[in-house]
């Protein structure tokens, strides 16, 4: 079913119900979609990454063979932003995504399209479980970007889809973080199937498919090991190739200073974050490996382990070397654009001071080598 803007629900964007639309060379990510084919589908696929590793586009890559499939083929997209926090803007959207999914949902379409929803979105909540009761196929409902939604509200509205609508309703979602929901719980009943940033990392081959058959093994190499798989940077390398600066100095040179490396890390990363936090990283960026201890005495603080509690998502970035989570490293592209911190320390630097509040390390550090 096509939903076509009117007069009165000129407030939609259209273009958050499907796919968005990419021009950047991407690899089908055949192993994970293989893994995907091989189990049994569970009520909630959850995709968890930093940034970058290719969530959205194993979403629309797995969406694709869905509707290869006729008993799976009623999906409904929804790609999210920051005003979707507010739990009835929320369910107006999931409305309409499910109307084009097929779902016969009576006046509740109209009333989203109006924004006329009930001022309780528990009583909505209620009306579309039961639409969802009486749905004559299965539906298969894409969140895109859930880490943009930061209202309790809305993780109840969710859960209680999860836990409420199985098996007329499955979700699967991705976000940067992971949800606050009782993951672990829904684990014990096997209805949770997760993709972590390991999984969605670039094998050796996946990143030559990207950089092009023309580039030499010695540069792929150089860039599978420079960004660990990460698509993003993989992506940016194969572009930063055909600039000037690429064609001078080669794929050989390709670091997390490049600018392009650089803008994204601070906009899609780093920009997120709390001044804490980035001065956090900032501090400890050149340590070779670390814990929350080492983290105090090298800051003179007392709150690293509380830092590193809230830098978790970025455990591809950040990545934990032990299962119990104690000890940490860079990823090099990190590494590599915090070392341009420690250039704008020095007495005299041209460039922009460090954050506010920013002071050298007093003790246990160790300089990295100069890429």
């Amino acid at each position: 079913m096509s939903i076509q803007p009117t007069s009165s629900s000129t407030w939609c964007w259209i273009g958050k119900l499907t796919p968005p639309h990419t021009l950047l060379t991407s690899k089908v990510r055949e192993t994970l979609l293989a893994s995907l084919r091989q189990q049994p589908s569970p009520p909630l696929l959850l995709v968890v990454a930093p940034a970058g590793y290719g969530k959205t586009i194993l979403l629309m890559q797995w969406r694709q063979e869905l509707l290869a499939r006729p008993a799976l083929a009623h999906l409904a997209w929804l790609s999210l932003d920051e005003a979707d926090a507010e739990p009835n803007r929320f369910l107006a959207y999931l409305i309409l995504a499910l109307e084009r999914a097929g779902l016969e949902l009576g006046p509740l379409s109209h009333l989203a399209a109006t924004q006329s929803l009930d001022a309780q979105p528990l009583r909505t909540l209620s009306a579309l479980l039961h639409a969802l009761s009486h749905a004559e196929h299965p539906i298969t409902l894409l969140l895109d970007d859930y880490h943009y939604v930061t209202c309790i509200e809305v993780d109840h509205i969710v859960c209680t889809l999860l836990e409420q609508a199985t098996p007329r309703l499955n979700l699967i979602i991705a976000s940067r973080t992971r949800p606050a929901w009782p993951l672990a719980r829904w684990k014990t009943k096997g209805w949770v199937q997760e993709v972590s940033a390991h999984q969605l990392s670039l094998s050796e081959d996946e990143t030559r498919s990207i950089l092009g058959a023309h580039a030499q093994t010695s540069d792929v190499q150089h860039i599978h090991r420079t960004t660990e798989g990460w698509a993003v940077a993989v992506q940016l390398a194969r572009l930063w190739r055909e600039s000037h600066d690429g064609n001078v100095y080669g794929l050989g040179a390709f670091c997390g200073c490049v600018t392009d490396v650089a803008d994204y890390l601070a906009e899609q990363v780093l920009g997120s974050l709390s001044p804490q936090c980035q001065l956090f990283l900032l501090e400890t960026s050149l340590l070779e490996r670390f814990n929350a201890e080492l983290a105090d005495a090298v800051r003179e603080r007392t709150d690293s382990a509380q830092l590193l509690s809230q830098l978790s998502h970025l455990d591809a970035l950040l990545m934990p070397l032990d299962a119990e989570r104690q000890w940490f490293r860079y990823h090099g592209l990190l590494r590599d654009f915090w070392a341009r911190g420690w250039a704008r320390a020095k007495p005299g630097a041209s460039t922009a001071p460090p954050p506010i509040g920013w002071r050298k390390p007093a003790i246990g550090y160790k300089p990295w080598p100069t890429p």
